[in-house]
């Protein structure tokens, strides 16, 4: 699988490969979080979302077990719309 945050790569082609895909990562978690630092965290919801690794609630802990409890909120945000953004190109 591979995902190009269309945000910061306009000109790249998909690549051939089974699954690729093309996701505005950055600019959600500027726009829907706030923060452009949570990206790497929108992209693991994302990532998640598409391959349905493990279940949200697993996620979700695993995330905030590992985080200062100040951003946890921030962070279980920047999850949640990484999810929003996999969800629509999940294969059935």
């Amino acid at each position: 699988m591979v995902i190009i945050d269309s945000t910061n790569v306009k000109s790249a082609q998909l690549p051939d490969v089974e699954r690729a895909f093309r996701l505005p990562i950055t600019e959600a978690a500027i726009a829907e979080v706030g923060n452009r630092i949570t990206a790497n965290v929108v992209a693991l919801g994302a990532i998640n979302a598409l391959e349905g690794i493990v279940s949200w609630d697993s996620l979700r802990q695993a995330l905030i077990s590992r985080i200062p409890a100040r951003f946890c909120s921030l962070n279980e945000r920047a999850l949640r719309v990484g999810s929003e953004l996999g969800l629509p190109a999940r294969r059935p």
